[in-house]
């Protein structure tokens, strides 16, 4: 028969183990939550890759080139180009279709 003490030993090593498990059990359950954010991430940048084609091509173009005159933080003229956005768009109007480009440069200050 096992006595009290060995009981005791048994008990508080089970315990130590359960907390073990407990604190992996918590450090799994971020990194799932963590992996299904990135999961829908990659969701939204897949279906917005899904969207409708462009515009159709035979259709007469619009162009218009867009760029900030001075920083909308600062007020700062010297603008350097970070990027370009280019957004290509039907516009619709009952007399006639047209495609339209805009491209917009954003900007980093110097």
């Amino acid at each position: 028969m096992l006595d009290f003490t060995a009981l005791q030993q048994e008990n508080a090593a089970l315990r130590a183990q359960l907390a073990q498990s407990v604190t992996s059990i918590s450090k799994l359950t971020e990194m799932v939550a963590k992996l299904n954010e990135r999961v829908a991430e990659l969701l939204a940048v897949a279906q917005r890759k899904q969207r409708k084609p462009s515009p159709p091509k035979h259709l007469p173009l619009d162009a218009h080139n867009l760029k900030p005159d001075e920083c909308a933080h600062c007020g700062s003229t010297a603008l350097d180009v970070a990027d370009v956005v280019e957004e290509e768009k039907l516009d619709v109007v009952k007399e006639h279709q047209r495609r339209a480009r805009c491209p917009r440069p954003t900007s980093a200050q110097r």
